[in-house]
């Protein structure tokens, strides 16, 4: 067996290609778009990693969200309405997990979710919080 020492973005690149296999074998049908969430804490340039790991392996990424803004995105309440749902509309989005808070303002605009801005802190989050 040979040792081999791979890069981020090769790892990223095999570990894309694995997902993208598994849902092709999945749907029976070849996936050329997709949408990926990334944690908040990533940075532009790992976000254009990961964009080019799709690339490599011939998808097009149509969007890159935060995972914050990826769930604001697909998150529905029962007091809006399907049409409620497709009008332009600006969110906060605040993730309070037990460690860390991260803020996300979305832009959802002709049913396409962006992020504005986001912010993560892991010195905030509800362990932080006393009674």
């Amino acid at each position: 067996m040979v040792d081999q020492i791979l890069t981020v973005s090769e790892v990223n690149t095999i570990f894309l290609k694995s997902l993208i296999e598994s849902a092709e074998d999945f749907l029976g049908k070849q996936i050329t778009r997709t949408v990926i969430s990334a944690p908040s804490t990533f940075t532009n340039i790992q976000k254009d990693a990961l964009e080019k790991a799709a690339s490599d392996v011939g998808v097009k990424v149509l969007q890159l969200l935060d995972e914050v803004g990826a769930t604001a995105a697909t998150t529905t309440t029962p007091k809006w309405s399907a049409q409620s749902l497709h009008k332009d509309r600006t969110q906060l989005i605040i993730d309070l997990g037990s460690s860390s808070v991260s803020l996300n303002i979305l832009s959802v605009c002709e049913g396409l979710a962006y992020s504005l801005a986001s912010s993560h802190s892991s010195s905030l989050g509800a362990n932080h919080i006393d009674d």
